[in-house]
């Protein structure tokens, strides 16, 4: 059963790093479509979502009242001037709580699914009908044209260490493209970048340092293909229309793939560590259509 149409406004609140945030967007922008909607959210969500409604940063000082049961700054009170209900898409009670002592009607959305199904089927379940992750149209995200991308752009980077396909095999990938004309990229945040893998550890890969959200959307877009580990960049390139090659373990993909139709997935499972650069260039070169030269293809 599904949310009906409502005059009165809806709070939605959303969270989480960046694959979470684009992961809710289109669950965002449905509920939007029935009625008033009252958004408190990270700025990227905010930045992304596109909708013209009264919005309120996530982490921002005028917020902070919301999670308490003390006085409501003006901007918090003006959020929550005329909504009922509140729909919270945040692991933790604290917050939602807090809003229901404050009389709202509140439908949570955290914890885990159930085993096979995805983060999105699971936070829009019993809110709106949403396509199937694998049949959501993309892109969802409006995206610059790039002046310049490479034909392929490696994505080294994750939130967690261990979803991260090791530096040194990215850059062979890198360098067994090459070696067939095609041109290839590396792309670095500013975490990678002061964390490592550092420039130095992609085999002399051209490496885009610290590319704005905006660019890196927009060569990802432009590229015949990005191929990432399970990281918001990986889901910021789907989001933003490109064809893309996931990198997989331990994470389930079954649950976090990036969304749309031009998503492949190789999952490793726990053998991330040790999935051979052969096999992700294998996986590559069927994507681009390019038939690989050591298995007979001229």
């Amino acid at each position: 059963m599904s949310l009906a149409p409502s005059t009165a406004p809806r709070l939605v609140v959303s969270g989480g790093a960046l694959g979470d945030q684009l992961l809710r967007i289109p669950l965002i922008r449905a509920l939007a479509a029935l009625g008033p909607l009252r958004l408190l959210a990270p700025r990227v969500t905010l930045a992304w979502v596109e909708l013209e409604v009264l919005s309120l940063r996530l982490d921002a000082a005028e917020a902070a009242c919301l999670f308490g049961d003390g006085a409501l700054t003006t901007a918090a009170a003006e959020l929550l001037e005329g909504a009922e209900e509140a729909i919270v898409l945040l692991d933790g009670d604290g917050l939602a709580q807090a809003l229901r002592r404050r009389g709202l009607y509140v439908h949570p959305r955290g914890g885990e699914p159930d085993p096979g199904v995805h983060q999105l089927s699971h936070l829009s379940s019993g809110l709106v009908a949403l396509p199937s992750p694998e049949a959501l149209p993309t892109p969802f995200l409006r995206v610059s044209a790039a002046s310049s991308a490479p034909d392929l752009l490696l994505l080294p980077g994750s939130g967690g260490l261990k979803k991260c396909w090791p530096a040194e095999r990215f850059g062979a990938l890198g360098a067994a493209l090459q070696a067939r004309g095609l041109r290839v990229a590396v792309a670095l945040g500013p975490d990678e970048l002061e964390r490592g893998p550092g420039p130095e550890r992609f085999g002399g890969l051209p490496v885009l340092e610290g590319p704005s959200l905006a660019e890196l959307a927009a060569l990802c877009a432009a590229a015949r293909l990005v191929v990432g580990n399970d990281a918001g960049t990986t889901h910021l390139a789907a989001a933003a229309g490109a064809t893309v090659l996931a990198l997989f373990g331990p994470t389930d993909p079954a649950r976090w793939r990036p969304l749309g139709p031009k998503v492949s997935v190789l999952n490793a499972g726990a053998g991330l560590a040790e999935l051979p650069h052969e096999a992700v260039l294998d996986e590559v070169l069927r994507l681009i259509g390019q038939p690989n030269k050591g298995e007979g293809g001229g």
